[in-house]
């Protein structure tokens, strides 16, 4: 039960004393004042949640110390105390901020009822004061996820032209030389800025995965490895040979199996073990909590921490939920609701459970995937490795100079043929005039925004009208787009997120040339 503090004022000591009698009986905090002056005085000192004041006083009246209470604190309530001849002060009094009033003399029931109408709606209003808070958190966040994703779509467009360099500058360089290391040092730390922008592009609006098959077993140990490398823990994996494969975004569920492998860490003061489990689920495990009936991986990661206390378990996953300390160094409680949002993006589920003393183990179940998954690719591929589809001709189009020269390098060093438009416009001008000369293109690569005109949404539906059969690519910097997660439903081929390597693209083509 909360205990609710009040002040009763009155100048009369018999009320006082049988008021605040009454007032301590039903267990409230009661404080009183014999005169107007010394209400105030209280007033500033300490914090109530109810003032009960007599309206005829001395020099200081119940207007004055209703006055300097609402002013002091908004939300605190009043009941004016009145004989019958004020009533129509009482009245007054309501008009001027009171919540309610009594006559005295009053009974004991009908001051309970009114003292506790007043304390229900002060809990009302702080509720509402609660949710103009959350409201306005929410809308702070909806301001820094449109902020996000235009700083990550530009990075990620600048990243496009780094990465690209530094893989067409090491075909230049001798194989085990210094300036051979150095770049790829460097093609490393730039392939690391992926997962940095992953992080921004979730705090973007929409956020849709954009899915891919893969084996989730050399998956998870890549990204647990990873996580892990700021702590000195060790990891035992444990995945069943026969693991069904996923469609997982894999930026997304990075970012999962950091943010819990995070958690696990400071649970564990950096030290110890944790255990990492994969194997097939079905369904009726977790008795119909899945969204959709099917067969399951379920992934467990389980920790040697402090474990989680039973108040907080069913409140980790709200957003700003946080034991830490907020803040820019401590977080900011939103990692784990981040990573409950991902996987019901995958039309999947994430559950705890925890025990003090022994350690808290996550469990996530994703949808297995009824198609073969892609085996997985090394971030950079000898020249002999990647698919031969022949000499192709290719036409691009981006807004940006830098991504145009780039991306047309890379496919000269694939063997293929590039033609480029700064926009939609031209894109289809240039596509027209191809095709009705006889050597048309084979694909294309749409940017899908555009500063300067049509974006690659606009230009696929007006080259379909050209073309029925065309084989279009989208890509972009706003990896959380719809159209890039359904890309499909929009009429193309493939999706390819900037960055992109020489390899990705290689790939990408390959898959809708011959596709």
């Amino acid at each position: 039960m909360l205990t609710y503090n009040i002040l009763l004022v009155d100048d009369d000591p018999f009320i006082l004393k049988t008021i605040g009698k009454a007032l301590k009986d039903k267990g409230y905090k009661v404080t009183t004042a014999d005169s107007g002056e010394k209400a105030i005085e209280l007033l500033n000192k300490s914090c109530f949640d109810l003032v009960i004041t007599d309206l005829i006083m001395g020099n200081i009246n119940g207007f004055q110390v209703l006055k300097t209470g609402k002013g002091l604190k908004s939300e605190i309530m009043a009941i004016i105390l009145t004989g019958y001849s004020d009533v129509a002060l009482a009245i007054d009094a309501l008009r001027f901020g009171a919540d309610d009033y009594l006559l005295k003399p009053c009974e004991p029931e009908e001051m309970y009822f009114r003292v506790e109408n007043c304390l229900e709606k002060l809990e009302n209003k702080k509720k509402i004061r609660q949710a103009e808070k959350e409201l306005l958190k929410f809308k702070k966040l909806e301001s820094l996820g449109t902020l996000a994703g235009g700083i990550a779509h530009d990075f990620n467009n600048m990243m496009t032209v780094v990465q690209g360099n530094i893989s067409l500058a090491k075909l230049e360089t001798k194989p085990r030389s210094t300036a051979f290391e150095l770049l790829t040092e460097a093609e490393k730390a730039s392939l690391r800025t992926n997962d940095l922008t992953a992080r921004l592009i979730t705090f973007s609006k929409g956020g849709e995965p954009i899915k891919k098959r893969l084996h989730i077993g050399s998956f998870l140990n890549d990204s647990v490895t990873c996580a892990l490398n700021e702590y000195d823990i060790d990891c035992n994996f444990s995945v069943s040979a026969d693991i069904r494969p996923v469609e997982v975004d894999e930026s997304q569920m990075k970012q999962v199996i950091r943010n819990i492998i995070i958690n696990a860490g400071e649970a564990m003061s950096g030290e110890g073990v944790v255990n990492v489990y994969c194997e097939n689920a079905d369904t009726g495990e977790k008795n119909g909590l899945m969204p959709k009936d099917g067969k399951y991986v379920k992934i467990s990661i389980k920790d040697q921490g402090s474990g989680i206390p039973d108040e907080n378990i069913t409140k980790i996953f709200d957003p700003y939920f946080s034991t830490k300390n907020m803040g820019t160094q401590e977080g900011m409680g939103l990692g784990l609701s981040v990573c409950h949002s991902i996987v019901e993006k995958h039309d999947g589920l994430i559950t705890v459970e925890s025990e003090l003393g022994v350690g808290t183990t996550f469990f996530i179940y994703l949808p297995a995937s009824g198609k073969e998954a892609a085996l997985p690719k090394p971030a950079t591929t000898p020249e002999s490795g990647l698919p031969d589809i022949g000499k192709r001709k290719i036409l691009i189009m981006d807004d940006e100079e830098m991504v145009r020269r780039v991306a047309g390098l890379m496919l000269n060093r694939l063997g293929h043929d590039a033609e480029f438009a700064e926009d939609g416009t031209e894109a289809i001008e240039l596509y027209k005039q191809a095709k009705e000369s006889g050597k048309p293109f084979d694909a294309v690569i749409l940017d899908l925004t555009n500063q300067f005109g049509m974006g690659g949404k606009e230009t696929i539906e007006k080259l379909f009208k050209i073309d029925p059969d065309v084989k279009a690519i989208i890509s972009s910097g706003y990896s959380n787009d719809p159209v890039m997660a359904n890309y499909r439903q929009y009429g193309f081929s493939g999706a390819m997120p900037k960055p992109y390597t020489k390899e990705e693209l290689s790939y990408a083509l390959a898959e809708v040339i011959s596709g």
